[in-house]
């Protein structure tokens, strides 16, 4: 599942476009939701440190392996309906692995941590 890095396209529940590196395996799986980031997409900024990416946690049954995979959209196919995904084990070091099914668990939805917008006069003791 490591591997290399690759610049794809989130797209928030408020419908902000923001760019995310991600596994380049996992980020080329069309059922949940990236698209590739291009020269076109230069203007957006990266994913803000107060939002958490929305994810589906993945098992394999029969070996027990569990997975996070985060989600590009909030109707990417697995993220609203679950199912099964096919996805590689790295069985050793040269990275050759088999593909197994992964069964969906759960879904986990996007998390905005609101920033304080009052000044709470702990620092300078003035409240403006």
């Amino acid at each position: 599942m490591a591997g290399s890095l690759k610049n794809v396209v989130y797209k928030s529940d408020k419908g902000v476009e923001y760019v995310v590196a991600l596994d380049e395996s996992n980020s080329e799986l069309t059922e949940i939701g990236f698209r590739d980031y291009t020269e076109l997409d230069d203007t957006l900024g990266a994913l803000p440190k107060n939002i958490k990416m929305r994810y589906v946690n993945v098992l394999n049954v029969a070996t027990g392996a569990q997975r996070k995979l985060y989600c590009g959209t909030s109707i990417a196919a697995r993220f609203v309906s679950g199912g099964v995904l096919l996805l590689a084990l790295v069985a050793n070091v040269s990275g050759a692995g088999a593909l197994l099914p992964f069964t969906i668990t759960s879904a986990i939805g996007e998390f905005v941590r609101l920033l304080n917008p009052t000044d709470t006069g702990l620092v300078d003791d003035d409240l403006d």
